[in-house]
């Protein structure tokens, strides 16, 4: 039998081993994922530009020959090294196509900037994946299906704006696991159901427009409780009910429309006495009687009177 100091000298020894074996493949895979990450968001911009028509050339600097997609139309990298894509600014690029799924790889993506194109088809449930977003517009395009309700899992996410466009369906009720979240446009859609009734629990929320679409149900009572909204636009749409207390009190708000719904009830006093608020348009409702009040606009050196035009 080997004397213990020996056993205990292997023992040390194996572990010795065992440690600078490990330590040694870190360090490789660590080299090999700083060789690569370059590569893999080069294939996906490639993939991306697949996928679009580009009949104004604004995508003529994205080629396979170059590894410098940095400096390509568009792209915009992080400074550390290896530099990731974390922007994506095609905004008026003239583009044609669908989105494709094979952006989700881009996985340092926190800006997607896609206003002003002609990009159609539906938003890829993918952007889900994108941990880092924090912006997305897609705006005046002709993008259709449903808002994915994977945009839930990008707790980052301050700006969503997808105005413009052929989104039909609900406003997933999820969104209100964006807690970061600043402004939400989705205005002139054909969505429709009610509005969901987490969003007035989202504190960071300074900008509702909702403008535009077919939404039906009453104005959730928890909006304005707990946000520092400053901007509510619901025009259009067949929204009914009273105006929530909560929104009739908020000190932040300054812009308040809600032209052309099924509202009714009494309009809160304190509503109409608002020193916060800059523009207001209660018109083609079901308010309760004719009410005059005060409009305050900073443009205007006089306080004017108005009376609420009943549907």
């Amino acid at each position: 039998m080997a004397p213990l100091g020996t056993l205990r000298s292997s023992v040390l020894l194996a572990t010795v081993l065992l440690l600078s074996f490990l330590l040694n493949f870190l360090v490789l895979a660590s080299s090999l994922d700083t060789r690569t990450t370059p590569n893999s968001d080069l294939q996906t911009l490639l993939c991306l530009k697949a996928h679009l028509s580009d009949t104004a050339g604004q995508l003529a600097s994205w080629k396979n020959d170059s590894l410098q997609f940095c400096s390509w139309a568009g792209v915009r990298c992080s400074k550390t090294r290896p530099s990731r894509v974390f922007a994506l600014d095609l905004g008026s690029f003239e583009l044609n196509g669908q989105i494709p799924a094979c952006i989700a790889n881009l996985t340092y993506l926190a800006r997607i900037h896609f206003p002003n194109n002609q990009l159609s088809g539906p938003i890829p449930r993918e952007l889900g994946q994108l941990n880092r977003l924090q912006y997305l517009n897609l705006s005046s395009n002709h993008v259709s299906g449903s808002i994915p309700d994977t945009l839930s899992s990008c707790s980052l996410l301050q700006i969503i704006d997808l105005g413009g466009n052929s989104l039909q369906g609900v406003i997933p009720p999820n969104l209100s696991q964006c807690l970061n979240l600043q402004e939400l446009v989705l205005q002139h859609n054909s969505l429709n159901g009610g509005i969901p009734e987490g969003l007035g629990m989202l504190q960071n929320l300074s900008v509702l427009h909702l403008a535009g679409n077919s939404l039906t149900g009453e104005v959730p009572l928890s909006l304005g409780c707990k946000s520092s909204l400053t901007a509510v636009v619901l025009t259009n749409n067949s929204l009914t009910g009273p105006i929530p207390s909560c929104l009739a009190n908020s000190s932040s708000l300054q812009v308040l429309d809600l032209t052309n719904n099924h509202l009714d009830g009494e309009i809160p006093y304190a509503l109409l006495n608002s020193r916060s608020l800059k523009i207001i348009s209660l018109a083609m409702n079901k308010f309760v009687g004719c009410h005059t009040f005060f409009i305050r606009e900073s443009f205007f050196p006089y306080q004017a009177l108005a009376c609420i035009q009943q549907s």
